[in-house]
């Protein structure tokens, strides 16, 4: 994570720096109002601004658009919007220098293992009655759960 760290606030540059070959690395963000941006940066940076120079791009699937079509990108987005890419790859992550590194398999993410993974949750105004209440049932059922890890998603149950 602490290199993750310095890639995104741009204290490690180039690629060469962390055992790849000579070449300058390009940062692809969400946009500063996109959850998934705020996200890692609180969790990620640790607070930290992003590298001036990261391309900010509106959705998950520009992330990986860009990150694919860049020499030297990388990006960060949810689970199923990477695995959706077959041209992106999904990078191990280590919790601590020296720690295995992981990657955001089922089992590591329900684990809490995986470094880098949050919840997403469903509010509704008041007790949710009706045609909510249904939906948030199909939800989490059998084929609701299904679904979600059709997706590429981390089902709940």
């Amino acid at each position: 994570m602490a290199q993750l760290k310095d890639i995104f606030t741009g204290k490690i540059t180039n690629w060469k720096e962390v055992g790849g070959k000579d070449e300058a690395i390009t940062l692809i963000s969400r946009e500063a109002n996109s959850g998934t941006h705020v996200y890692f940066r609180e969790h990620v940076l640790k607070d930290e601004n992003f590298k001036a120079d990261a391309v900010l791009v509106p959705t998950s699937k520009g992330i990986t658009e860009e990150t694919a079509k860049q020499n030297g990108a990388v990006g960060y987005v949810g689970v199923g919007d990477a695995k959706a890419d077959s041209n992106v790859k999904i990078l191990s992550i280590a919790k601590e220098t020296g720690a295995e590194a992981l990657t955001p398999s089922k089992e590591n993410v329900k684990s809490g293992k995986y470094p880098i993974s949050r919840s997403l949750y469903v509010y509704t105004a008041g007790k949710p009655e009706g045609k909510k209440r249904e939906f948030i049932d199909f939800m989490l059922s059998r084929d609701g759960q299904r679904i979600v890890e059709e997706q590429g998603y981390i089902p709940i149950q």
